[in-house]
């Protein structure tokens, strides 16, 4: 029997159980994978022409299935399936399984392009329309044992954390300019960039990496003492350095220069995604970046702003735990963002998720059009519980999903 919870937002009531995001528990829909937002390309419902779907929409072909992982743009959508294999779709009623016994553990969908980890570290990326999956070459050689563990992607490139604390960059094809978002000061801002689908490694970060992040130009780097330096575009602050014309392209990782350093103490965890980057300390969540769709979480509708912003609602959150008897933190701990909107969720037994952002297309599965400006329970939102199921939520440009997880 499911047990109410109750969450707490420094000491006051914000919601229960049966309003969060428990669609886990939800009677009626089929367990699978559900898709709502820009159609413009068809990925979600052909059968009546809509543009955009903002009720939740099964995949038929994923009906009763649970997901390594999951990842989509408007264009194609990616899962990982349950034996490590990769299927694609751009039609709800067609798929191709591409890439096969390679043991895939995350896949990331950036525009057109797929993106591959697989569980012995090789990374792999093909086009929604080719099919035809490269392996990248990492042309910087690895040490004894260590493998890439992790992997992220912006608009045109990719960022490759490894098992020793290094970072990889790449690009993902070949653009007219870039931004310095591959951190190497060979392949500077007025440089033309590296071909595509080769690993060069990040050597200006002193000391050992735990966490990367990618905006659509930028790669954000979090190292085992809690000090974040980032690369690429700074057009909108969204690497924490003031904005000034020689800080609009960033060719190396520099350190952030705010009073995060000094003031908020270690970061704990960093996400990013468009033009906005968010990070955690011990007790904060801030923002900074454009804030022009919503996602700064603040009400703020800033364009541009460096330095970080407190976001209260994601600050300070407790929840009751009935089997342990007592109430206990929870902060967010899984970031899914895209450049129009944000899912984020809580660590603690509930597994309650936010979501707030642009809706543009109806993404964010409110029935409706309008902006959500502060993080909202995605449980409250009628629209997404009445007719989806699922433990976790994707945000893509524009387009969102909710899918279960293989446990």
């Amino acid at each position: 029997m499911f047990k109410r919870i109750n969450l707490w937002k420094a000491g006051a009531f914000v919601g229960s159980a049966s309003a969060l995001a428990g669609t886990a528990f939800a009677e009626g829909p089929t367990l699978g994978v559900y898709i709502w937002g820009d159609n413009q390309h068809g990925l979600i419902d052909t059968n009546d022409g809509n543009l955009s779907i903002r009720t939740p929409t099964r995949v038929p072909f994923l009906d009763g299935q649970r997901l390594r992982d999951l990842s989509l743009s408007s264009m194609v959508a990616a899962a990982v399936l349950k034996n490590g294999s990769v299927v694609q779709w751009t039609h709800p009623e067609k798929h191709d399984v591409v890439l096969k016994g390679k043991s895939v553990k995350k896949v990331k969908v950036t525009n057109d392009t797929i993106l591959a980890l697989s569980s012995g570290g090789d990374v792999w990326s093909w086009t929604k329309d080719e099919k035809k999956p490269l392996k990248f070459k990492v042309n910087d050689g690895l040490g004894w044992f260590e493998k890439i563990v992790d992997v992220d992607a912006g608009e045109d490139h990719v960022a490759c954390l490894t098992s020793k604390g290094r970072v990889l960059t790449g690009m993902l094809r070949q653009p007219d300019e870039h931004n310095g978002q591959l951190g190497q000061a060979s392949f500077s801002a007025f440089d033309p960039p590296p071909r595509p689908f080769e690993l060069r490694l990040v050597k200006l970060i002193p000391e050992q990496v735990v966490q990367t992040a990618c905006g659509a130009s930028t790669t954000l780097f979090r190292t085992v003492s809690g000090d974040v330096y980032g690369c690429g575009s700074n057009a909108y602050g969204q690497l924490m350095l003031p904005y000034t014309f020689k800080n609009t392209k960033v060719s190396v990782p520099t350190k952030s220069t705010t009073r995060l350093n000094g003031g908020l103490g270690p970061v704990t965890n960093i996400a990013a995604g468009g033009e906005v980057t968010y990070l955690q300390t011990a007790d904060k969540c801030l923002v900074v970046g454009n804030g022009i769709t919503g996602q700064f979480g603040t009400g703020s509708l800033a364009h541009c702003q460096a330095e970080p912003l407190q976001m209260p609602l994601l600050t300070g959150l407790e929840e009751y735990n009935e089997k342990l008897g007592k109430v206990e933190t929870a902060s967010p701990t899984l970031w899914s963002v895209s450049p129009t909107h944000t899912f984020v969720k809580l660590s603690g037994g509930s597994g309650s998720w936010f979501v707030w952002g642009n809706n543009l297309k109806g993404e964010l599965g409110t029935g409706k059009t309008a902006k959500l400006i502060k993080p909202t329970l995605v449980g409250q939102l009628e629209n997404i519980t009445a007719n989806s199921v699922g433990d976790t939520f994707v945000a893509g440009n524009s387009v969102s999903a909710c899918f279960t997880k293989c446990t």
